[in-house]
């Protein structure tokens, strides 16, 4: 999709000649390129276009190349674009303006509401009549019948796939027709990934400040005229039932995994009631879901979409205490044993019961814990990021893997005592050392090489 005559331009526009422009001119050129031909790509029998809809295409058509199209949007777009000048703006300007979210909820809003007009044009048309299709951009059905034709309990838009809305038919009762207009985009969501709590009407949301909203499954929109007779209160019937397949990236996918993270899904709709798209769940709960999809129940129809807010876990201050009471008791107690120990071993020394493998063992492995020990209580008392923080993780990494290299090396001296009797001690004592402290400090080099900005900070 091009936005040529919305953005390039050399001064910036204001707020209603954005509005009046953007419906007019790209919400016009959307719907020649995309929607109208959609059904002319799908494999489905062409239908026969009535009559009503003769003056609708004809003015589509023109709007593009005559200077007097119909319509008083295109006649403000007339006046709006006659004073603006022909220079472009740079493309880093114009790229930047394209993916701004409150055009694409406005791209989203036009579509729609061009959608609902071409449906309007089927007053005169008997029903049943049926127009839909499938492209890159979305899937859509503009449908005419009596209720009486439902056959099952529910009406569902996509008739196939995961993602789907669902009447009920007996939201249809006392309806002469219905007319229903369904549109399900495929990656208009990608452009909604870095919303506002504060700017949306999600009361749970905005009480997370700081923590932006994503939209995490296709945008799906469904209108029906006349409006589905539907109960107010959302634990009552007939509601919309709305299921939504999840459309996670990479990083999302880890951030929902990642267990000191809290995930909140929103069942939300596109809210034009100010004239501008807001994120609203007012008459939307989710019902039910997981990591991988959603349902939800909604009394009233638009367009819908499941927003995800990833939190991180905050302890309470009677928890955070708690586990800093634990820690620096534990680590003390661990310390004075270690001490002991090591203590120990230097009164004994003069023994030569000691001197052995064995007691060269012992002593390394208690020195690296008794080392990571002390590190990580000194590691408490510095800011994250900073270049102490950042050595004293370092040290930590080195002494840790020493120390679970010295219980390897424990293990392979017992094999060798247990089932190799017969050998020279000495023989094997410098390999015990290169692989107690060698092999680690190898990892950490290499480690700390590579990511140094992995280490001393508070997000990992």
């Amino acid at each position: 999709m091009t936005f040529d005559e919305f953005v390039i331009w050399e001064r910036a526009l204001s707020a209603r000649e954005v509005r009046l422009y953007f419906t007019a001119a790209v919400g016009v050129q959307v719907l020649l390129s995309s929607t109208l031909p959609w059904s002319l790509m799908t494999p489905t029998p062409k239908p026969v276009l009535p009559d009503a809809y003769l003056p609708v295409i004809s003015a589509l058509s023109r709007a593009r190349g005559s200077p007097r199209s119909p319509g008083r949007a295109l006649g403000q777009l007339q006046n709006v674009s006659s004073s603006l000048p022909a220079q472009p703006v740079s493309q880093h300007s114009a790229l930047g303006l394209a993916q701004s979210p409150a055009v694409f909820g406005s791209l989203v809003h036009t579509i729609g509401t061009v959608m609902d007009h071409l449906a309007l044009n089927l007053d005169g048309t008997p029903p049943p009549l049926t127009l839909e299709g499938s492209s890159a951009v979305a899937d859509f059905t503009v449908l005419k019948m009596h209720p009486q034709t439902l056959n099952v309990s529910h009406y569902r838009f996509p008739s196939q796939g995961q993602s789907y809305i669902s009447i009920p038919s007996e939201a249809f009762h006392g309806k002469a027709y219905i007319t229903i207009v369904g549109l399900l985009y495929h990656d208009m969501h990608y452009f909604f990934h870095s919303i506002n709590p504060v700017d949306t009407k999600i009361a749970e949301a905005a009480a997370y400040k700081g923590y932006m909203i994503s939209a995490s499954s296709h945008l799906i929109s469904l209108t029906v005229e006349p409006l589905p007779q539907l109960s107010y209160n959302l634990s009552g019937s007939p509601l919309i039932t709305i299921q939504l397949t999840h459309r996670l990236l990479p990083r999302q996918y880890s951030q929902a995994l990642n267990k000191s993270n809290r995930v909140h899904f929103y069942c939300a709709f596109l809210d034009y009631s100010n004239g501008t798209g807001v994120w609203s769940d007012e008459g939307c709960v989710r019902e039910s879901g997981d990591l991988n999809y959603s349902v939800c129940l909604c009394n009233h129809l638009t367009n819908f979409a499941i927003l995800m807010q990833v939190v991180p876990l905050k302890l309470t201050r009677e928890h955070q205490v708690a586990l800093s009471s634990i820690t620096y008791i534990g680590c003390a107690l661990s310390i004075l044993c270690l001490m002991i120990t090591l203590l120990t071993f230097a009164v004994l020394s003069s023994v030569s019961t000691i001197r052995n493998q064995r007691y060269h063992i012992h002593a390394n492995l208690s020195c690296a814990v008794l080392l990571a020990q002390v590190l990580l209580l000194a590691s408490f008392q510095l800011s994250p990021a900073t270049l102490p923080c950042k050595i004293l993780a370092i040290l930590l990494h080195f002494f840790f893997l020493s120390a679970f290299a010295w219980m390897l090396v424990e293990g392979f001296h017992l094999y060798s005592v247990v089932i190799k009797v017969f050998g020279s001690e000495e023989s094997k004592h410098l390999y015990y050392y290169g692989v107690g402290w060698g092999c680690p400090l190898v990892i950490c080099v290499i480690s700390a090489t590579s990511s140094l900005h992995s280490y001393g900070e508070s997000s990992k």
